[in-house]
């Protein structure tokens, strides 16, 4: 599948950081109704839960996890 080559590009470093792209002001006429609270699927809440299923499908190290939301991020933009 098409998603196949996704993962292939996140674990390969291909792909070098990953975010949710969520932007506070942006409205997104996806959204879903969760717990009574209506979301869309670019917010946060839904990114981790999506990585770690990956992670426990072995479509995706938790190292490169880290890696791809954290630790290269904090190269970027230069953080201690």
């Amino acid at each position: 599948s098409q998603a196949d080559f996704l993962w292939d590009a996140l674990n390969s470093g291909m792909i070098e950081t990953i975010g949710s792209g969520y932007q506070f002001k942006v409205k997104n006429q996806d959204r879903l109704l969760y717990r009574g609270e209506s979301f869309d699927f670019l917010n946060p809440i839904f990114l981790l839960p999506l990585l770690l299923t990956a992670y426990q499908e072995r479509k995706i190290t938790i190292e490169n996890i880290v890696r791809l939301t954290r630790v290269n991020l904090y190269d970027i933009f230069k953080l201690e």
